[in-house]
Parts: structure tokens; C-alpha cells; sequence
């Protein structure tokens, strides 16, 4: 099991919680999300400026967390990746919710040329509320 993490704050809290919950947890500034997978995953990310449409068709999980930007710069890290992608947090400093969509955590594992078993799809939104909501849950 890897992990990756959006935001900055206190890293072992936010791990700690997300092995409590087995996927998912934002503790502050940080939110930390734990992959089904040792190797690659599909990983996309969508940012809005305000609360998209809610989409639960074809995926196994769905869980929302809120989390605190301080500076608008809140963007995706890994420990075993060195490429970070730009600022996710388009509205800029604030509150923020973070929708993560999951499929094939259960899958077996996939080598290349195959597609990688595993999706997950971050969609991030303006949001006041920092409680973690399970919107849809049929993993094995």
C-alpha cells in the first residue's frame, strides 16, 4: 500500500487517521489517501470553483473531506514521486472540499502495457465543512 497527500501540515496525524479509515483522512492542512496499490494507479484530478454535480456511476468508493489552504498553493505529493503537478486550489487561499472517487482497490494488480487496475478521481471544490462524508461504499 503507497500513499499520497494534498496539502501540508502534520503528516502522521493525517496518515494515522487514514489507516483508521483504510482510505481517507484530512487532518488541518492535510489530507492524506491511501492507495489499494504498490504500483501504479490512475490518478485524475478536476478542480471547480464551486460544488460540481455529485457522480456516483462506476465507482466502489466515494468519500468527501474538507481541508484549510492557507496560501492557495495546495497541490498533490507522493514520497515516491518526484513530479508534482500544479496547485489544485484554483479558488485560492481558503477551505476546500475534496471528493475522492475509487474503483479497483480490490483489483489485481496490473503491469505495464496493461492500464493500471486502480483509479481514483480527486475532485476538488470551494468548502466550509471539514467533516469526512462516505457518499458511496460497495469495496469488498
Amino acid at each position: 500500500m503507497r500513499s499520497y497527500s494534498i496539502g501540508s501540515g502534520d503528516g502522521d496525524d493525517s496518515f494515522a487517521r487514514a489507516t483508521d479509515d483504510g482510505l481517507v483522512a484530512a487532518v488541518d492542512g492535510l489530507v492524506t489517501v491511501l492507495t489499494g496499490t504498490e504500483w501504479d494507479l490512475c490518478l485524475t484530478v478536476r478542480s471547480y470553483r464551486k460544488a460540481p454535480p455529485l457522480d456516483l456511476k462506476h465507482w466502489d468508493r466515494v468519500t468527501e473531506v474538507g481541508f484549510h489552504s492557507a496560501d492557495g498553493q495546495a497541490g498533490i505529493s507522493s514520497l515516491l514521486s518526484g513530479d508534482e503537478p500544479p496547485p489544485m486550489t484554483v479558488a485560492g487561499a481558503g477551505s476546500y472540499r475534496i471528493r475522492l472517487h475509487v474503483r479497483g482497490r480490490n483489483a489485481p494488480e496490473a503491469f505495464w502495457p496493461d492500464m493500471p487496475a486502480e483509479h481514483h478521481l480527486l475532485v476538488v471544490f470551494p468548502g466550509k465543512s471539514k467533516k469526512q462524508k462516505l457518499l458511496k461504499n460497495t469495496e469488498r
